[in-house]
């Protein structure tokens, strides 16, 4: 709808999530930051598979919202609070049983740019431009350090944090920060394509292939491998369980139901 500063729009499995605030570049105030977790819970509760977040116009997420930070009363506070939904935002995404696909047309900068790290799979334009150069508005990072050097490792995650790299489509696909690169004109046909194909996917094993994915940065490898033990016993008492093996035998495409 106009003037809301996130739509969302479900299709048959498929939530399409829209920063909606083009004048600005999508950048992210209390408002659309919390309107987009709000979304992100929404398409959830209407059973999305596979949610794709984007932004209309020319920008994708131009980060937070400089002005409103300028004028601020008191920045200290209003830099705390502004977090605190961002934040919000990127661990639902993480947590999320759906599938998130970051669709990036044009730039994506500062927190934008970890929205669309947090997502699971990220499809650029080829005229999209990433940036982390918080420093250049004598900012400390707010967001996505961790997320960076997940992607990228320490010392490419140095070089965009550090030294104000911008990092082109081409090289975002070379440095492992993006799973597809197309045409501009191709980027959402594109997203919804690879999300129709992810959609037929059993929900609730890609939500624990997500949960794994997560721990493996952080548990040890007796650690990790527990938990996937657990995941996949309890994956038996799924109806998904029944019907994927059942298709296997019986040489026939499954159809998942997501429970």
């Amino acid at each position: 709808m106009p003037g809301e500063p996130v739509t969302l729009t479900v299709d048959e499995g498929i939530a399409t999530l829209t920063l909606n605030r083009p004048e600005r570049m999508n950048c992210l105030d209390m408002e659309t930051a919390t309107a987009l977790f709000v979304a992100l819970k929404d398409a959830e509760r209407q059973n999305a598979r596979v949610i794709i977040v984007t932004g209309s116009g020319k920008a994708f997420c131009s980060g937070g919202d400089v002005k409103a930070m300028h004028d601020a009363k008191n920045p200290e506070r209003f830099l705390m609070e502004l977090v605190k939904p961002i934040h919000d935002v990127v661990l639902a995404i993480r947590r999320s049983p759906a599938v998130v696909i970051a669709s990036v047309n044009g730039v994506a900068t500062g927190a934008g740019c970890s929205l669309m790290l947090a997502c699971d799979l990220k499809v650029l334009s080829e005229d999209a431009q990433l940036s982390m150069w918080f420093a250049g508005i004598g900012l400390a990072p707010g967001c996505g350090t961790g997320l960076l050097a997940e992607h990228v490792g320490r010392a490419r995650a140095s070089e965009i944090l550090l030294s104000g790299k911008r990092v082109d489509a081409a090289e975002a696909l070379e440095w492992g920060l993006a799973n597809w690169v197309v045409a501009p004109d191709e980027l959402m046909p594109f997203a919804r394509g690879k999300a129709a194909e992810l959609s037929r996917n059993a929900l609730v094993a890609v939500g624990r292939a997500k949960a794994l994915l997560g721990s493996a940065w952080e548990n040890s490898l007796e650690e990790q491998l527990a938990l996937e033990r657990h995941y996949i016993s309890i994956s038996g008492l799924t109806s998904d369980f029944r019907e994927g093996t059942g298709a296997f035998a019986e040489k026939r495409k499954p159809v998942f139901k997501g429970r």
